[in-house]
């Protein structure tokens, strides 16, 4: 068999693979499979693209009070593997193809031990869609592969409604923060290190920005992730 014919009948070998493990979106099975069939390295070097320069190393106070980067070490190599797992684009890159409108978004919810979900907004000029994935593995280990995908027809007022919730958790973000500065360190204060990681990403007129928590249980973040996850229709979403 020539090399040609080997790789083509591999790809088919993986995609049916991926596809055995439930409703998944075509471009989605595709590129899983190409990733199955791609080099270490090639899958590596993808990872770098994920934050503006300079992005994760930005200073700001952590829950003690403490100014350290925006981003730890961890984050910055977590993150974008799970993301890239999971055939999702860098979001400065979704949020400037020539049918995307200048704002997009994409929540994270990163269980430790459970299957993660993502979801990201698409604006066409036929209208907004949200695209949804649920991993095999677990978020905060290896992600596994797509197990189910699909995509969500939002309308202009609910994307205007996300929108504006999304204006609200950054302004809270930023009024914490300056409290924080103001306050300085705290005397005690803890970290959680398991739990499910809340992730927002937002691009807005080319400006890109995240905000995270872990576990939270109210406030503003909480409230459009829960909604955003309940949207999904899925009844058996993690720690819902």
């Amino acid at each position: 068999m020539s090399l040609a014919l080997r790789t083509g009948f591999l790809h088919i070998l993986a995609a049916l693979a991926v596809s055995s493990c439930g409703p998944v979106r075509h471009q989605d099975r595709m590129c899983q499979a190409d990733k199955l069939m791609g080099s270490d390295e090639r899958n590596l070097a993808a990872l770098v693209r994920y934050f503006p320069d300079g992005f994760p190393e930005q200073m700001q106070p952590d829950n003690c009070g403490v100014e350290r980067p925006r981003l730890s070490t961890v984050e910055t190599e977590w993150y974008p593997s799970q993301w890239s797992a999971a055939c999702e684009p860098p979001l400065e890159d979704a949020a400037t193809s020539e049918t995307s409108s200048q704002f997009t978004f994409r929540f994270s919810y990163l269980p430790s031990f459970d299957s993660s979900i993502y979801m990201r907004l698409e604006s066409h000029d036929s209208g907004h869609i949200l695209v949804v994935k649920q991993m095999t593995g677990s978020g905060g280990y290896d992600p596994g592969i797509i197990s189910r995908s699909k995509e969500i027809e939002l309308t202009e007022d609910e994307v205007a409604a996300i929108h504006e919730s999304i204006v609200g958790i950054l302004e809270a973000r930023d009024e914490s923060i300056a409290t924080s500065r103001q306050e300085g360190p705290k005397d005690t204060c803890f970290s959680t290190f398991d739990g499910t990681q809340w992730v927002l990403e937002t691009v807005r007129d080319g400006q890109y920005d995240l905000v995270q928590d872990n576990t939270p249980k109210e406030g503003p973040l909480f409230d459009l992730g829960l909604m955003l996850l309940t949207k999904t229709g899925w009844k058996d979403v993690p720690e819902m």
